[in-house]
């Protein structure tokens, strides 16, 4: 099935809470699946810990966050929901796979009335996701606001290879509105990437309501 069309299915079975990351979830495998097959055998990606970092800012969202300067921002608006896809530029069919960050901003469920219930829809929609195994949920912070973590292994998306990835999701509460930092990544290279992934996640500031 072409990824375009897992898209289509995916947002029909998954239109609410978790539909932003998830979607970043799949486009990341469509960029990794775009070029697995040269990367196979490749034992090394690059190491963005040391890299130089440039500020994202969208006063329209409330949100500013740091990122690799290599790495490129992609702003898509799905329904409702606002996401800021980070991720670094393909320059090459050969390159090694990469890892994709994003973050969704959208109103807080009307059904949903604080972080406990939040929490509680996202798992129950992870579950869904192809050999789910959630490997770590703990409560955390984010821009200064209470947060819950998960972290989770699943099988990808796309039948033309078999895969795992793993991702973390955070997501707090502030103003109405529910923000989500996702990160995912094969899992042999998920740890590699960790230490930048976190100075991506500690840099997110969310601004006040005026």
């Amino acid at each position: 099935m072409p990824i375009s069309i897992m898209l289509i299915v995916l947002a029909t079975s998954l239109v609410v809470l978790l539909f932003p990351y998830f979607s970043g979830n799949v486009s990341a495998q469509s960029n990794m699946s775009m070029n697995m097959g040269s990367s196979m055998n490749m034992s090394t990606t690059t190491n963005y810990t040391n890299a130089q970092f440039l500020t994202y800012k969208n006063p329209i969202l409330g949100v500013e966050i740091k990122h690799p300067s290599e790495w490129k921002a992609i702003e898509k608006h799905i329904s409702n929901h606002t996401v800021v896809e980070f991720e670094p530029a393909i320059t090459s069919e050969h390159q090694p796979l990469s890892p994709f960050v994003s973050i969704s901003i959208q109103p807080l469920p009307s059904q949903l009335t604080n972080l406990d219930s939040l929490t509680k829809g996202n798992l129950a929609i992870a579950r869904n996701l192809p050999d789910f195994k959630l490997l770590q949920s703990n409560m955390t912070t984010l821009s200064g606001n209470p947060a819950h973590r998960i972290v989770y292994t699943f099988t990808s998306l796309d039948p033309s290879f078999i895969s795992q990835f793993e991702s973390m999701n955070i997501w707090t509460i502030k103003d109405d509105k529910v923000y989500t930092i996702s990160y995912s990544e094969s899992k042999s290279e998920y740890q590699k990437h960790l230490p930048a992934i976190q100075r991506i996640i500690d840099s997110l500031q969310i601004a006040k309501k005026a």
